[in-house]
């Protein structure tokens, strides 16, 4: 039987860190003093999904290693390696383009880069609209916002095909890695990317790309509970 009430408490906590970027295409320029703000938070709440994760996997680890006959969980550790190594991927490749959006705005030595690390506090120039566009969308259309959802349906993917397309999981998958087309306020239909990032300050960059390793997170956390639930199962029948 699949925990589909354990399921449906993860539909809501991942819903509850959605996109906050729903009602782009308009030119917004949050305050330096709000962006931080926003940043700080969204950064706490992945740290917590962070912690949530952590433990599922060494759960994970731990019951391979005490299972006598651990060839019969194999698949899923291995399901559960994949996730993370995708989910890594993804967040890892958008703070890439975070950094690469802050230097090219602030210079290649912005107080708010150390490594790979980003310190949103020792931001200074975060109404800087020109270099999110260029990065992000492009004179040509071919901007680092097509390869953010180019990869993002190809995660979404491999997501829905691990939970063999539980409907449920796969419902709320679609949802937070929802890259669709949307309506503007002019009820004009725009791509995914323009809506998003079109004419958006360097500050509200930031925090949608912030929130899109969120969404990603978000999205992890329900397949691994899936892919734990499995596991456990397969466990208990073989003992």
């Amino acid at each position: 039987m699949r925990h589909k009430i354990k399921f449906t408490l993860l539909f809501f906590i991942a819903s509850a860190v959605l996109m906050i970027g729903c009602n782009q295409s308009t030119n917004h320029t949050p305050k330096l003093k709000d962006v931080n703000l926003e940043i700080a938070k969204l950064d706490e709440i992945r740290g917590n999904i962070s912690l949530k994760t952590d433990e599922i996997y060494n759960s994970i680890e731990n019951l391979f290693s005490k299972e006598t006959d651990n060839s019969l969980i194999s698949d899923y550790r291995i399901s559960a390696l994949n996730i993370k190594q995708r989910t890594d991927e993804m967040i890892d490749f958008i703070q890439s383009i975070k950094i690469e959006i802050i230097k090219a705005v602030e210079g290649e030595n912005s107080p708010a880069i150390n490594g790979f690390e980003i310190n949103s506090a020792k931001m200074v120039k975060t109404k800087n609209t020109k270099v999110p566009f260029e990065i992000l969308i492009g004179k040509n259309e071919d901007g680092k916002a097509y390869y953010i959802k180019a990869l993002s349906q190809d995660y979404k993917a491999f997501l829905i095909e691990t939970v063999r397309n539980d409907s449920l999981i796969t419902k709320s998958i679609n949802d937070i890695l929802n890259t669709d087309d949307q309506k503007n306020k002019n009820s004009e239909t725009e791509t995914w990317e323009k809506y998003t990032f079109q004419g958006q300050s360097m500050g509200s960059v930031i925090i949608e790309l912030t929130q899109l390793q969120n969404n990603v997170k978000s999205a992890e956390l329900e397949v691994l509970s899936f892919v734990q639930n499995e596991m456990n199962e397969k466990s208990k029948l073989n003992n």
